[in-house]
């Protein structure tokens, strides 16, 4: 058993969840700080909730992109001074994702991402609600 390449698979599949968990990261503080900004505009709730949906739509494309874009690659050989991949190798027992999975794999997601938006939401209408408005200038923080 080749530990090293188990390793390396670990790291990379570690890695892969860390973007993924950036991106929700991302998308939860966006959301919260537009529904501020959007709040103090005086507009409705229900037409922030609409406006953010269209953001959380696009995430979950992105999140399923990179699992959908996966082809079962592997780089065996390359010069790790100057980057990049010389000779790839493929899984034989890689099974790609149809496209029908594809589909339910972006509703997974769009469940998860609609339940952290929807948190990030009420928290930047909560947050406008008791005059804490976000200040872009000093370090992404919220002020009275």
């Amino acid at each position: 058993m080749n530990y090293l390449s188990l390793l390396y698979e670990g790291s990379l599949s570690g890695l892969v969840f860390l973007i993924k968990f950036g991106i929700c990261f991302y998308m939860y503080k966006m959301v919260r700080e537009s529904a501020n900004k959007m709040k103090f505009e005086s507009l409705s709730n229900f037409s922030i909730y609409r406006k953010q949906l269209y953001n959380l739509v696009i995430a979950s494309l992105i999140l399923t992109g990179i699992q959908y874009g996966n082809d079962g690659a592997s780089c065996v050989g390359g010069d790790p001074l100057y980057g990049g991949c010389d000779y790839y190798d493929y899984d034989d027992d890689f099974i790609p994702m149809t496209f029908e999975n594809a589909i339910k794999l972006f509703f997974t997601y769009f469940i998860i991402v609609l339940v952290i938006g929807y948190y990030g939401i009420k928290k930047g209408i909560e947050d406008a609600e008791i005059n804490l408005s976000f200040n872009n200038d000093s370090n992404r923080t919220f002020e009275k």
